[in-house]
């Protein structure tokens, strides 16, 4: 067992539904992660709420996104590819924040509150959108090659921007286990296993590395399950937003 705070009890304990005050006293850690979460969803709450009409979830990221840094960072046949990590940590959280009922017009939580489809569908549509950037910096990982005389692959941006993913990641986990999606939930998981592995590995390979390191991400089929996960979250978005949600997915 994690003698640590998870991420959704970090979320509860900063909106006054757990009692670990005590251990954010004696655990350095997670006394950072709780002054880092702090700050995020102090933005959060910061913005005002609009009427939840048929474009809600876009309305509120739009308040949002204009306060998020970014880093201008690109690589390789991405080209102008932006790493929205704090982006979508920030999405993560919102979407969290909606299905625990904390967008309630008093700013209160409400207890045994069925999600909104709105609100769901602000999960999905960042879980699908974090599916599709970790499939990009994965694939892209798995087809590095040396630059031009060099021996080494150099893969130390990646590993960067696969950083950030983890922490979204996590969340975007958090959330999902929240929400009682089970199937998405372990897929993270699994996910976020391969990408702490590529994130701890030498940031300089050789090509024996680097094909030990493409035989691990694309061998064990991990990127056909994230693809195969994200058809089905973006299959369940357009349901909601037609009204017609499929409960078997």
């Amino acid at each position: 067992m994690s003698d640590h705070l998870s991420e959704h009890q970090l979320v509860f304990l900063y909106y006054g539904e757990s009692r670990d005050e005590s251990h954010l006293e004696s655990c350095a850690e997670c006394r950072a992660r709780y002054r880092s979460l702090q700050g995020v969803l102090n933005l959060v709450d910061g913005h005002p709420i609009p009427e939840r009409g048929p474009g809600y979830g876009g309305e509120v990221w739009a308040r949002i996104e204009r306060d998020i840094p970014r880093r201008a960072r690109f690589s390789h046949w991405l080209g102008g590819y932006r790493p929205w990590a704090a982006a979508a940590a920030l999405a993560c959280l919102l979407a969290a924040a909606f299905l625990a009922g904390r967008y309630s017009n008093h700013g209160a939580a409400t207890r045994g509150r069925t999600p909104d489809p709105v609100d769901e569908r602000v999960l999905l549509s960042a879980v699908g959108n974090h599916l599709d950037r970790t499939q990009l910096i994965l694939t892209e990982l798995a087809n590095s090659r040396p630059a031009a005389r060099r021996r080494h692959i150099d893969i130390e941006a990646q590993q960067a921007d696969i950083r950030d993913l983890i922490e979204a990641n996590r969340l975007y986990r958090a959330s999902a286990t929240e929400a009682g999606d089970r199937a998405v939930a372990d897929v993270l998981d699994e996910l976020e296993r391969l990408l702490v592995e590529v994130a701890h590995a030498a940031p300089l390979l050789t090509q024996r590395e680097a094909d030990e390191l493409r035989e691990q991400i694309m061998g064990e089929g991990i990127l056909f399950r994230v693809k195969v996960t994200e058809s089905g979250v973006r299959a369940r978005e357009k349901q909601l937003e037609s009204g017609k949600e499929d409960t078997s997915l």
